[in-house]
Parts: C-alpha cells; structure tokens; sequence
C-alpha cells in the first residue's frame, strides 16, 4: 500500500516508497542481450497481483518477478504494446500499433489479430464484446466470437477519430478522451454526447495515457493545460434540438427573391424549385437558431442524385453546386443539438434541372421516329442479303453435319481399335509361349484360362461393333411387332437370374399388369432390357439386391429397373447418356465396355415416344426408368396372338462355370500390397509397371519376375505413391489410362529434379504417330506397340537397364583410378572429364556450389542433375565430392603431404569427416590406400 510505481520514458521503471521517500530503480534489457530498453510506455497490474510493463522502439513485455524483484521479458513475439485490459475469463488483451494480442494467463497460449492501426484502449462493458479505441480510426465494437467489429467515428457523432483515452463510469458508460474535445457514449443506445473547451474542459486536446478513476467514482482526464475531474452522476445534458433554416438561396449567382415569381416567397416555405440547364448553378447557405451553445453545433448536407453519400462539414453553413445535369435531386440538410447528437428532421428541397431543347420529350419522340426508320430500311436490306445466303447456308450446315457424323463414328473405331488390341495382346503371347515351349507345365492351365477370357472379351467387342454397324443403316427406324412386352422383359430377366444368384443377389420381378399386347420393336426394346440389367448387375455389389417393377399408370407403361450399387451413395450426371462415356471414377476402378450401352437404350425409348430417367436412391444405387406411353398407335386388341418374336430372347448371362475360371484366375489385388514391404526388397533390380488392366499388369510382372522385382500400381497417382518412397531401375507404363495417361505420368517424372534419370517404356495400342511423338517430347525413352512380342519387350528392358549400370561403373572406375575398358558413348566421356577439370580448379574455392558446377559446364540446374543422376547414380553433391575424393587419392600417391594437408587441398577442413567419405569410397582409410599403392608414386618419379 506504501508502493508507487512510476513508468519514464527515458529512465525505466521507479517504485516510490511513499511513507520513506526511497525509490528504487528497474531495468527492463531485450530478451538475451544486456542492451537496456528504457523507452517505458504503459504498467498494469492484473488480478492476481502480477505487475506488467511494456516498453516501445521495438520492445517486448515484461513482468515482474516477485522472487528474484526483476521485471523479466515475456517469452512471446509481442512488441510495441501500448496498452493493457484484463477480462473476466483471466484473459490478458493488448494493443499495440497494429494488431491486438490475445494472452491466456491459465495456459499462457496467445494470438494476434491484425487491426491496421494504432489500440489506444480497450474497455469491456458486455461479454463477448470490447471497445476498442483507435488513433485515427475511431471506436471499434469488437466480437470475441467471430472477430468483426463495428466501427463508430465522427459521422456517428463521436467527437473525433483520434482517440486517447478511456473510462467506465459507474453507470457504465465509457468517457473518451481525444484531440478534439471528450465524449461520454452511452453503450445501450450507442449514442455520443461531447465536451469541449467551452464547457469548461481545460483545452479540447488531452495527453495520452493520462486518465484514472478514483475510489469516490471521479474521473480525471489530463490534457495540455491541466486536467479535469469530475463526478460523471452529477453532469446533466441539454437534449433539445434548435430549428435549422435555409438564410440564403442563389441560383446561378442571383439571390433567390429577386425573379418576378419569387417575390413576396419565403425562403423556408420553398419545397420545391426548377432550374434551367444553362442556369445550373446552385449555392445556399444555413443555421441552426440555438444562440447559446452555436459553436458545438455539427451540419451536413446531402443533394441526392448527385452525391454519394453526406458531407459532414462541421460548423460549415455554406454549400456551393455546380454543372448539374438534368435530373430531378432532393437536397437535405440536418445538423446536430449542443450534445453532438444529429436531429432525423431534415430541411429538404425538390429540385428539377430541365434538359435543353435538344434532350426534351419532343426532341427524343422525333429521335425515334427516325431510329424506326432505319431499323425498317436496314432489315428490309438484311431480308434480301438473307434470302440470297439462305442456300449457301443450308449446303454448308448438311456438310458440317455430315462431317461431324463421320468423326463420331472415326473415334468410337479408334476406341474399338485401342480396346480389341489390348486384349490380342494377352492373346497372342501365351499361344506363343505354348508353341515354343514342347514339353506341358503347370503354367500352361493359367495361359489357356488367359486366352479364354480374353477371347470372351473380345468375342463381346466385336458384337457391340457389329450392332454399331447394323444400326448405322436404320438407326432412327423401327421395326414394328406386335408382342406381349411384360412377356419379353421377363424372359429377359430370367436370363440373368443364374448370374444373380451365383452372386449372392436378391433378385425380384414385381409386375402390376399380366400381360401388356403393344405394336413397338422387339428388338430395339429388348437391347433396351438387356443393357439396363447388365449395368444393374455390374455394379451392384455382392450380397447387394436388383428389383424389377412394371405399371401401367395413365395410359402408359412404366419400367423400373432399382439396384442397390456398391454400398455408397451414387452421384450420376447426364454424361452417362453420351457415347463413349464411362464413368470411371464411381468405383474406383475401369469397367468392361466403352460406352454405347447407355446411349443405345435412350435412343431407342426416343424413337418409341418415351422417356428414360435416374435417379440416386436414398441410401445407395440408381434407379433407372422407362416410360412408353399406349397410344392408338401402340395399343393393340388384347386377344391379339402372341408371335413366335418373343422366342428370340437369347441366354445373356454366362454359366457358372465360366463365372469360376475368374475366379480361379483371381485379380491381382494391386491396392492392397504395401508400398513399405516393397521397398525392403534391395537385391534385385526393381522394374515399376503401371497399367489399369489388371490382367495386363499381372501377365507383365510374370515376364519380369523371374528376374527383376516387379512392383505394380494401377494408375499414374498410385505410380507417382511408389516412387516418393522407391526408385526403381525403370518404368513400364500404359499410355491410355483411367485417370492421368502415361505421358502424363512419363511428364510427372522428367520434371522431377529426383526421379527424371530413371528410363521410361511406354506401352501403347495406338499406331498413331502424334501419341508417339507426345511421348517423345516429353523424354519417354523407348516405345512398345500393342501387340507386343514378350522377347522384345525383355530385350528393351535389359538394354535400358544394362546401359545405365554400364555408366555407373565406368564412373565409379575413374573416380576411383581403376582401368576401365567400359563402352560408353562419348558425349558421356567428355561430360565427365570436363566435370572433374572443373572441380579440380575450385577444390579450395569455399563458394563453389552445384549452381557455380552448372553455370561452367554450360547447363541448367535441373539438365546438370539428369546428367549427373544418369552418369552416376548420385545426386549433385555427391558427385563433386567423388571427385574431390578422386584428386585427394592422386595427392596421396604423387606427394608426400600428410593425410591432415591432403584433405586441406581438396577442401576438406574437418578430417574426420574426409576419413569417412574417403574409405567409403575407396574400401580402406587414406593412410592405408598409401600404403597400398606408395609403389606408383615412386615409380611416377
């Protein structure tokens, strides 16, 4: 209770022993220095007693510790701090020249936010709120909840937007100091009522951080020629507004009154005025007719229509307009009373500038009569020149259309071509194999089940090009027969129910209606069934249940097809419908087919007069449905005859027996291997081969896994997985691919600083030469065309691989002296001499980096690496220090300097580490390699 504590500026911090006199004196230095910062700017001291102090010119927070009695700096990136408020929840805010700082005292966890100028106070009188006082600013009403805020300035009618300082009454509003005069804000109605120097205040301006409430509830506020104190309960406000009248009116310079239709006209009794154009130049004057307090008095002035928003200019009465346009504009002027607040009864004028003669309502009815006439005159002309172009155009239309049919039906026979030279790939091979090789194995079973399924999938191939080329010819035609269609779909779905069940899938048919006789075509209809169940079965999973209803509401017949899908909620666009469209991505995975199935079936329901919709289901899966409508021209007697059409429905789904070769097959589960088991595996070299047919990346692996570790991955992204943690000797890649492409994948990796060194083969069915060239620009290193022979597929490989081994070791035979007689290509040769000759001149060059490396041979940073990574196998940095290595072997041999200066002349100042690099490199230690080979360098002498 004896303590004072005083903040300088200039001297630190001082604690006042009232009772004796005595002072002693605090340091506050920057945290980990002795420099002392005294630039002492704010103290507070929270509710537990704790006494903080922030210093400015850079400086931090500190408190003060009571054990040791020294104000230590908080451990925070907080700075500048200028001033301090605690909340109810322990909370520690701070302000300082831009940003607001957050300081839990329980957990001393912190945040900042970014305000944009300078915080000097904050005041709480809400929770979940606080004031925050700006220099410039104004006020800001701050939620803690969302970190918005509301901004109050002087157009709300605070008296100034520099504020200083603040103070809670015992009411609980806040008294704000400012450069300008004080104002008291009522924080329930959010309204402000300001003081100033002719209310007694000691001078309109005040001091910072000059502000305290005493015991009694007075407030004292410091300024520049004193201060004030005051009780805030016994400060009484005066809330009546003074009239304002307009006292004087010109327009274009003439005051108002003197024109013959003014006289005798009171100025305040004017409500509205029009103005001609060339006189559009309007100037008033104004006062508020309160004779006591007329200096506190604030005006603003609004014209509308011309003015953005209102001009708030103080104790300005006079206002000045020139060069309006035409237009019609209100102008409003209000002002405030004594206690700053503004009166909402407004004085306002009606104001008409009238357009000249040329912009009037007869000038403008002439202007449009000569606009018809021309827009007459000029679509007469266009109607001619439309009548002499129509045929031109209707030529050129048939021919565009033409040529577009003929491009769809190129690309659906390029995606034929790419999808039957896929499976004759895993065909042709295994007969291969089976040819050459006399004697029967275990493996010629798996071969003979390969080319079985592959024939069935390209057996289905061919008949969905058959049936492309057959509706070429009659595609928008049908072909009337009379037939029960509740018959025919059922006979449809019987066909499946063996797939079904082998499936483990609850398969139901609900019908409404018996029989159903109509005149459509069989055949278009029963391709309509067929797809539908197809894509029914294929996607829903197993265990999974398909329905199949019919109804006859309204005079039509309604087909549902409902399938419960794979378990996931399915998201469908009307994609599906358009040929050649497959949706790859709703599970993950490449279905069987290329997309016509869908758009066959909406076709052929248009043709019939009917519709064809989905929708996702609730939980999962689609339902598909068609509506025909039975109109006179499809609805037929019912004792009509059934004909012998309907015995044409075939057997779609395939026997069990056939079902179980897959099985027996199995898919190579790609997903589930781990990249980590992978990885352990170091001995072999390691082949990466990536394709989205399974059976082609297992038919693939077996050619290789005899000798090579095969690692699979089933997608450019899964591809780009592996390689983050392995590097293989090389990469196998299909180009065409659900997801990114190989060239994709093939680009990925050439722009890879760390993986573009690895060769590339990319597998293609594509004879097309711009796919090769693509493949080429972006550094594939070989090209293999589906259908491939096995042998040259091999042979490719062990080239590529063998080629690069060949450069390591020949790199790794000259850096370590050794006599090669290794095949490289010349280009190689020189790039590493003219590499070692480089780094033998910076040996003692403390700057010289890889960038210096590339800059000297030549080359960019990244075709350096490739190179690097290519001749040696070894990054950038281990390349240069192989050949510092090189010259410290030769120095070792040719001098007789001592291992501490050998490693000294090639740049080496930690000798420990040169010993460890040098043995690494040469299987023994420096000295020794002396020792072993001191003959060369006496008989180099």
């Amino acid at each position: 209770m004896d303590q004072l504590w005083i903040g300088t500026y200039d001297m630190g911090i001082l604690k006042l022993n009232t009772r004796t006199g005595v002072t002693k004196h605090y340091t506050c230095y920057f945290p980990n220095t002795k420099y002392i910062n005294n630039t002492v700017w704010r103290l507070f001291k929270d509710r537990k007693g704790v006494l903080w102090a922030s210093t400015l010119s850079g400086g931090n927070v500190y408190f003060l510790d009571k054990v040791t009695d020294q104000f230590k700096p908080l451990d925070l990136p907080i700075n500048d701090v200028l001033t301090f408020y605690e909340d109810k929840n322990n909370v520690l805010w701070m302000g300082s020249w831009n940003f607001l700082f957050k300081l839990d005292l329980r957990t001393m966890e912190y945040k900042n936010y970014r305000i944009g100028t300078p915080i000097r106070f904050i005041q709480q009188t809400e929770n979940g709120f606080l004031w925050l006082g700006t220099e410039g600013a104004g006020l800001l009403h701050l939620n803690l909840s969302t970190m918005n805020y509301r901004r109050y300035t002087e157009k709300d009618g605070l008296v100034s937007n520099t504020l200083l300082n603040a103070l809670q009454d015992t009411q609980g509003n806040i008294w704000i100091s400012s450069l300008d005069g004080l104002s008291k804000m009522d924080v329930r109605k959010k309204a402000f009522q300001n003081f100033y120097q002719s209310d007694g205040l000691q001078s309109n301006q005040f001091n910072y951080n000059a502000a305290i409430k005493l015991r009694d509830g007075q407030l004292i506020f410091g300024g520049i020629r004193g201060f004030n104190i005051f009780n805030p309960l016994e400060i009484f406000f005066q809330t009546k507004y003074p009239p304002l009248k307009f006292t004087e009116l010109s327009i274009d310079n003439i005051p108002f009154g003197r024109a013959e239709n003014q006289k005798g006209v009171s100025l305040n009794t004017v409500k509205s005025l029009k103005i001609p154009y060339d006189s559009a130049t309007l100037s008033f004057s104004f006062a508020a007719l309160d004779f006591t307090f007329s200096d506190r008095i604030n005006y603003a002035y609004y014209l509308e229509g011309w003015d953005k928003d209102w001009n708030y200019v103080n104790k300005q009465r006079a206002a000045y307009y020139s060069n309006l346009k035409e237009g019609r504009y209100t102008l409003r002027i209000k002002s405030t009373n004594a206690n700053g607040e503004w009166n909402q009864d407004e004085r306002t004028i009606s104001i008409q500038i009238l357009p000249p003669w040329y912009r009037n309502t007869w000038a403008y009815l002439g202007y449009m009569s000569l606009l018809i006439g021309a827009i007459y005159l000029y679509n007469k002309y266009r109607e001619n020149k439309a009548l002499l172009l129509v045929k031109l155009k209707t030529a050129e239309f048939e021919r565009e259309k033409e040529h577009e049919l003929t491009e769809e039906k190129l690309t659906f026979f390029t995606h034929i071509v790419h999808e039957i030279r896929t499976p004759l790939t895993l065909i042709v091979n295994p007969i291969k194999d089976i040819i050459s090789n006399t004697k029967k194995n275990k493996e010629e079973l798996d071969e003979l089940k390969s080319i079985y399924t592959h024939s069935k999938r390209l057996l289905n191939l061919a008949d969905k090009l058959l049936l492309f080329r057959k509706t070429d010819g009659n595609f928008d035609e049908l072909s009337y027969t009379v037939f029960d269609v509740v018959y025919l779909f059922r006979e449809v779905f019987e066909s499946f129910r063996q797939l079904a069940n082998y499936r483990n899938i609850t398969y139901l048919f609900e019908s409404a209606i018996e029989r159903q006789i109509i005149k459509a075509d069989y055949q278009k209809l029963e391709i309509c069934f067929v797809n539908l169940l197809q894509n029914a079965l294929k996607y829903t999973a197993e265990g999974g249940s398909i329905s199949v209803k019919i109804d006859s509401p309204d005079q039509e017949l309604r087909f549902d097809i409902i399938d419960s899908g794979q378990g996931l909620p399915t998201q469908l666009t009307d994609e599906i419908f358009k040929p050649f469209k497959r949706n790859f991505r709703l599970f993950n995975k490449s279905e069987e087919g290329f997309g016509i199935g869908l758009f066959f079936v909406k076709k052929f329901i248009a043709l019939h007069q009917g519709k064809l919709e989905y929708s996702a289901n609730a939980n999962a899966g689609v339902t598909f449905s068609i509506t025909i409508p039975l109109d006179d021209l499809m609805h037929v007697d019912m004792s009509y005859k059934q004909l012998d059409t309907q015995k044409t429905t075939v057997e779609y789904a395939p026997t069990v027996q056939e079902n179980d070769l897959g099985e027996v097959l199995g898919p190579l589960s790609i997903k589930k291997r781990q990249v980590d088991e992978l990885y352990s595996t170091i001995l072999r070299d390691k082949i990466l081969v990536v394709d989205d047919n399974e059976d082609m990346l297992r038919y693939i692996s077996n050619i290789f896994s005899d000798k090579y570790h095969v690692i699979n991955a089933d997608s450019a992204e899964s591809a780009m997985s592996v390689l983050e943690k392995l590097e293989p000797s090389i990469v196998i890649s299909d180009v065409m691919m659900a997801g990114d492409s190989g060239i994709d994948l093939c680009k990925q990796i050439k722009n890879s600083t760390r993986l573009s060194h690895i060769p590339i083969i990319l597998l293609t069915a594509s004879s097309s030469f711009d796919v090769k060239l693509k493949g080429i620009e972006v550094g594939a290193d070989d090209y293999v065309n589906k259908p491939f022979d096995k042998e040259l597929l091999l042979t490719r490989v062990e080239s590529l691989i063998e080629n690069k081994n060949r450069l390591h070791a020949y790199f790794y035979s000259e850096i370590t002296l050794k006599s090669n007689d290794y095949k490289v290509p010349v280009a190689f040769k020189d790039f590493l001499q003219q590499a070692i000759e480089i780094v033998e001149m910076h040996l003692l060059d403390e700057a010289f980096t890889v960038k210096t490396l590339a800059e000297a041979l030549g080359m960019s940073h990244s075709n350096m690496y490739r190179r690097i990574k290519s001749i040696s196998g070894k990054s950038a940095n281990e390349f240069i220090r192989y050949i510092r290595m090189r010259r410290a072997a030769q120095l070792l041999i040719a001098n007789k300097t001592n291992i501490n200066e050998t490693a000294y002349s090639v740049g080496f100042k930690d000798i420990k580490h040169f010993r460890q690099h040098f043995a690494k490199i040469f299987g023994c230690s420096p000295s020794e390699y002396r020792k072993r080979y001191n003959h060369l360098g006496k008989a180099g002498q």
